[in-house]
């Protein structure tokens, strides 16, 4: 390939998938070491179902795992004259990382007891911003055929599909807080 095929067509991002795996365990380590303090103190409120700690636990970590292989030694270390400049994160290792992220979130959303408080309880208070958000985020959706996702908006008349995917999984997802908020 000569050099004006070469700038005509850059080469295609590719993953560093042994950093990546590496802030991903590293992450898991220190997200299990804070889930457990954050959840242990929010267990003594009630807030979590029988077995729901565990399960909140795991989710934390999936969270700070996430967090940390999106953004790499960005978050373990200071940025220095002397530090090596990162190369740019692929799209694939993006989206790995943001769905771990969205199953951590899940399973800490899923270990809250929500049915069986009364609707005072912290478990409601947390709740029901995430319903507002979700809800505004819908609405946002079906008025400006724009939905949000990993790295941006998806635009209806772009990518139908997602798009529409998208919204169903709001809608899922808003439907199942409700239902836990109501019982």
């Amino acid at each position: 390939m000569s050099n004006k095929q070469r700038d005509k067509h850059p080469p295609a991002l590719k993953a560093d998938w042994i950093a990546w795996g590496l802030h991903l365990i590293f992450g898991v380590i220190v997200g299990f070491a804070v889930g457990w303090l954050l959840a242990s103190r929010l267990s003594r409120a009630g807030l979590f179902a029988d077995g729901g700690l565990v399960s909140a636990v795991v989710g934390i970590s999936f969270i700070v795992a996430a967090f940390a292989s999106h953004h790499g030694d960005r978050l373990w270390m200071k940025v220095s004259i002397y530090s090596v400049v990162e190369p740019p994160r692929s799209k694939a290792s993006l989206c790995v990382s943001w769905i771990i992220g969205i199953i951590g979130a899940i399973l800490v959303v899923t270990s809250l007891q929500l049915s069986e408080s009364p609707p005072s309880s912290p478990a409601h208070c947390l709740a029901i911003p995430f319903l507002a958000i979700i809800g505004w985020l819908i609405i946002h959706a079906i008025r400006e055929g724009t939905v949000l996702f990993i790295q941006g908006f998806v635009h209806q008349h772009e990518h139908p599909f997602l798009f529409w995917v998208l919204v169903a999984a709001y809608g899922a997802s808003f439907l199942g807080l409700l239902r836990m908020v109501i019982g």
